[in-house]
């Protein structure tokens, strides 16, 4: 039944720590995103050739596939965009953005789409200015991440990802979680530390509470009396063995 107590209890703290894992991977997700919004210069763009298809579900007016991927990426941010052209006879450009946030690794995305019509194709004589229209991604409600409204004008905002990635966002979690065991287990090693030398000082077992004035080992429940050692433990261990002899 021992073991089974122990047992249990590692199989809490492992769940506790994880969930708080969890909890603080996207908070740091979170946390980059609210900061790093914006931030220029940027790393520049550099051409992804493995990736023919769009990384999110788009429009079925949209091009089957993208014609470029671009990629930019540095120590807890990564800007990645797909590009296709059609229209036929006016000048169309389809966007997908992929904004991904975390730290050590990517953890956390979001999606946008756009639509960016130049009118004619160039060399028509007609100079118009492009019309830009924001396209709502199909098969994700939140895809394009929580906004937070800085202001009252709405010019000021930031967009927070809920998007998993799924790679990242278990390493952070296994990492940040690891760290929360550790902090517990340390933490709760100096509460016991602090108690057992309090109890030691009252003549008291600071595993059951039970009085055991100057002996080694606690005889309700058997536990070893931290802090006795030296010439404390000796002479103890020489009381108890003179008692003992017949």
């Amino acid at each position: 039944m021992r073991g089974g107590g122990v047992m249990r209890r590692w199989a809490a703290r492992i769940v506790v720590s994880l969930a708080l894992g969890a909890c603080a991977t996207v908070l740091v997700a979170w946390g980059l995103a609210y900061t790093d919004f914006g931030l220029t210069p940027r790393p520049r763009m550099s051409e992804v050739h493995d990736q023919p298809r769009w990384l999110w579900s788009v429009p079925e007016s949209w091009p089957g596939s993208p014609s470029t991927t671009l990629r930019s990426r540095w120590s807890c941010l990564e800007w990645l965009t797909q590009d296709a052209r059609g229209g036929g006879e006016r000048d169309v450009r389809y966007t997908l953005r992929r904004v991904s946030h975390g730290w050590p690794m990517l953890s956390a995305c979001r999606y946008s789409g756009s639509i960016i019509d130049w009118g004619p194709p160039p060399g028509a004589g007609v100079l118009v200015s492009p019309d830009f229209i924001d396209v709502d991604l199909p098969n994700a409600a939140l895809a394009d991440g929580i906004r937070i409204d800085l202001d009252t004008t709405g010019g000021n905002w930031r967009k927070l990802p809920v998007i998993p990635r799924p790679l990242g966002f278990a390493l952070n979690t296994l990492l940040y979680g690891g760290v929360v065991l550790l902090v517990v287990l340390a933490l709760g090693r100096l509460w016991r530390w602090i108690v057992g030398l309090r109890c030691s000082r009252r003549g008291r077992c600071a595993a059951c509470g039970y009085e055991i004035g100057d002996l080694v080992v606690c005889p309700e429940c058997g536990a070893a009396v931290s802090g006795r050692t030296g010439r404390d433990g000796l002479e103890a261990r020489a009381t108890e063995g003179v008692e003992g002899t017949p």
